[in-house]
């Protein structure tokens, strides 16, 4: 699998999964790596108004934000946990 070669080929790549119910233990499981490079946004990805993105006000861009902070540890998620949004 794609994703997981990658991750395997680079120990600094996490990835975040976004979806009502996302878990990211499970997504850890499926594609077969360690559940402390997977972060969860449990939450619905929608499209949001141009003027608040452009402010960086967006929710989907601020929860972006928030999960790259924690992967150096300065961030209020830690990655192996879900997170509401």
């Amino acid at each position: 699998m794609l994703i997981r070669g990658c991750l395997e080929e680079n120990e600094n790549l996490h990835l975040v999964v976004v979806g009502p119910d996302v878990s990211s233990a499970d997504v850890a499981d499926r594609i077969g790596c360690d559940v402390s490079r997977v972060g969860g946004a449990v939450g619905r990805f929608e499209i949001e108004d141009s003027d608040v993105l452009t402010q960086g006000r967006g929710a989907m861009l601020n929860m972006i934000r928030r999960w790259w902070m924690s992967r150096n540890g300065s961030g209020p998620y830690e990655y192996g946990t879900d997170a509401e949004f």
